[in-house]
């Protein structure tokens, strides 16, 4: 809890007795030239001058807050006062009273500055929900959200931007998902910023009717709206707004937002996974989509680290033709034999899932994973891919699993045997270049690996990801002929 919080908790339970109600005046005086306040609290120049209004009369709240000082007695006191006549406002707000609905707009304006890490409605009092009025009204607004982009004939717009923008227009009309991610990614730090009648709306409607918002949301059809309104709340809120909804924008959107890393500074709670796993389960019910949340999330782990461990717990439980889609949609390359982010991102996922899963879902992904690790044989398809050392990649974990929990000592040592057969027998063997000798057998090398390593650890308590090591079938500092052969670093 930050000092900002502390003091608006002490204001809200000091605002609940008697005292001082301390309307905005000055904001009244300003609002009062607004034909349509809440056009006004969308648009970027008018709803600066509502909030320079605002901050004539309550400055020190936004001043206070940014230095990290405690409020003086006086100020505290100003504040509480303020809190008070939010409180009356909310619960006495009636339609036919606020026809322009200027006061509506006060209300949200000094939430907006008072709400300090999105703490202030769960302050509040549980009676505002009651205002079945005001409720109806929000539903109302939180309906008619929209966004307009720039006329795709716009002669200021780049041409590469205009085109993406209208490839992102038609991907959201259609519901492609990876194409709507794919988009977003590029206009994501565009001004899509979200306003203060889409943050405070959106916080109240959850507070005091979650089904309100639900119904409010049930038609939306445009990703950047879904992204605004689940930026405006807390990873737990988003996500049981998300379990909620049948709306797949608002549940993407509240994944994306979740698993986003440049979204959120800190790991996400236990409560948070289990919830985000909860997602992934309702949407694995739907296996097209669920194929296209994992091209969107798996194919690049590493850009959703704290989609792993929710995701290994939903593998556990997920029908049995989700799991091709989820081994299927890992980009499979080369990597060096070294600690690898994307390979950790992978195995941690895996972890969980190998703790929550029984041993035949285990068996299923495993295999999966070793038949999809076959048929891609490190690229060989690709007579440009060449290998110059040993490689690992990220299903290794998976790899290992396989060896350990499909094979038995025998049958891991007969693959091991193979293998060092294959490449004693390379020489007899025609290749194209010496490239190519080369290439196939650090091939065959990479080959061996989760199968030698699964040797090690089968029956030991080793992590199943090999981080500091790659296994040999002859002792590089004895065979010296093999290491210059084959440049062996």
């Amino acid at each position: 809890m930050s000092i900002a919080s502390d003091q608006l908790a002490e204001a809200v339970q000091e605002a609940e007795t008697d005292g001082n109600v301390g309307a905005p005046l000055k904001f009244f005086a300003v609002i009062a030239g607004f034909e349509d306040p809440i056009n006004a609290l969308i648009d970027w120049d008018r709803a600066n001058e509502l909030f320079a209004a605002f901050d004539n009369e309550f400055g020190f709240i936004n001043r206070a807050r940014s230095t990290k000082l405690p409020m003086q007695a006086t100020e505290l006191s100003q504040y509480t006062s303020l809190i008070r006549w939010l409180i009356r406002e909310l619960r006495q707000w009636r339609t036919p009273a606020d026809d322009a609905s200027a006061r509506l707009v006060a209300a949200l304006v000094a939430a907006q500055v008072c709400d300090s890490e999105n703490g202030l409605w769960a302050l509040l009092p549980d009676d505002i929900g009651d205002n079945s009025e005001l409720i109806e009204r929000l539903k109302g607004l939180v309906a008619a959200f929209a966004v307009e982009f720039p006329a795709l004939g716009d002669r200021r717009m780049p041409v590469r931007t205009a085109e993406a923008l209208a490839k992102f227009r038609q991907a959201d009309a259609q519901g492609d998902w990876p194409a709507i991610i794919e988009g977003w990614a590029m206009f994501e730090h565009q001004p899509f910023f979200t306003n203060t009648l889409q943050t405070q709306t959106v916080r109240c409607l959850y507070r005091y009717s979650r089904d309100g918002l639900v119904q409010a949301l049930a038609n939306l059809r445009q990703t950047v709206i879904a992204m605004q309104i689940t930026a405006a709340l807390s990873a737990e809120q988003r996500l049981r707004l998300a379990l909620a909804t049948t709306n797949p924008y608002v549940q993407l959107a509240s994944a994306y937002q979740t698993a986003s890393a440049p979204r959120i500074s800190q790991n996400l709670t236990s409560a948070d996974e289990q919830l985000l796993s909860a997602l992934l389960l309702k949407v694995a019910a739907d296996n097209p989509r669920w194929a296209a949340w994992m091209k969107i999330f798996n194919t690049y782990p590493i850009r959703f680290p704290r989609l792993q461990a929710p995701l290994g717990l939903a593998l556990a439980k997920v029908p049995d033709e989700a799991i091709e889609s989820y081994v299927q949609s890992i980009w499979l390359y080369v990597k060096p034999a070294k600690p690898d982010p994307g390979r950790q991102c992978v195995a941690e996922c895996l972890r969980v899932f190998r703790r929550h899963a029984l041993q035949q879902r285990r068996q299923a992904v495993w295999a999966a994973a070793h038949n999809r690790w076959l048929a891609w044989n490190f690229g060989k398809s690709d007579p440009n891919q060449h290998m110059f050392w040993i490689g690992w990649c990220d299903l290794d974990y998976a790899l290992v699993g396989y060896a350990c929990e499909c094979m038995d000592d025998a049958a891991r040592g007969g693959a091991v045997a193979v293998i060092r057969n294959d490449l004693q027998n390379l020489d007899d063997r025609w290749h194209a270049s010496f490239t190519d000798v080369i290439t196939e057998w650090y091939r065959l090398l990479s080959k061996l690996q989760p199968y030698a390593y699964a040797l090690i650890v089968a029956h030991g308590s080793d992590d199943w990801l090999a981080e500091k090591q790659a296994c040999w079938p002859f002792d590089p500092s004895k065979e010296k002929y093999l290491t210059i052969k084959y440049r062996v670093m």
